[in-house]
């Protein structure tokens, strides 16, 4: 349902850009917003493929455009015990510890896998690191709302093709329920010459 509420032009401008798109999210609508130049924290969900240092680089420059911090988060999916409630329940405590102790490990890789991407991408001060578990897209906008996210940098994966098929369903639902606009960057627009206006910003985050 949110889908249609968001808007079949902007599925469809998603789905074909070539360019970054700010997107204004539905609960953002006729609401206050920080523009470049006076945000105090933007957001960048990172997704551990081949482009997450294309990412984390995009939304970096857009923070030092307006003296933000960045802050950049991992969301390792997760579940809870109520999906193991038709097992016995000693069977299901046990499943869930087991399942527990796979999350504990993925949070702790994710964690020193963000440590390295900060410090490949430098700056003073470093951004704020987060590794949180739970629904991806439901973490993010949460994040995003308790943090006081001015702006959410979100890379789409994938090249538009005869079907357009590039957005999936996670940046789909960061866009329907995100507090805050959207700068999503596509495939194609990932490289040293995106948004090279901001090229200038000062190296210092606030």
């Amino acid at each position: 349902v949110s889908k249609f509420v968001f808007g079949s032009v902007a599925e469809r401008v998603l789905r074909k850009t070539t360019r970054p798109v700010l997107v204004v999210p539905p609960a953002v609508d006729g609401g206050p917003m920080r523009t470049i130049g006076s945000m105090e924290e933007v957001l960048a969900p990172i997704d551990f493929h081949d482009l997450a240092y294309e990412d984390a680089r995009i939304a970096d420059l857009v923070a030092r455009a307006s003296h933000a911090r960045l802050r950049l988060l991992h969301v390792v999916e997760g579940g809870d015990a109520s999906r193991w409630t038709i097992l016995r329940q000693t069977m299901a405590a046990q499943l869930e510890e087991q399942l527990g102790g796979v999350r504990s490990s993925a949070m702790e890789a994710a964690q020193q896998a963000l440590e390295r991407l900060a410090e490949s991408i430098g700056g003073t001060p470093g951004p704020t690191l987060e590794v949180a578990p739970g629904p991806i897209a439901d973490q993010i906008a949460h994040v995003a709302d308790r943090a006081e996210v001015d702006l959410i940098v979100l890379g789409l994966r994938g090249v538009p093709g005869m079907l357009g098929a590039r957005v999936g369903t996670v940046a789909y639902r960061v866009l329907c329920a995100s507090p805050v606009p959207v700068l999503a960057v596509p495939h194609e627009a990932r490289g040293a010459h995106t948004l090279a206006f901001l090229g200038d910003a000062p190296t210092l985050r606030g």
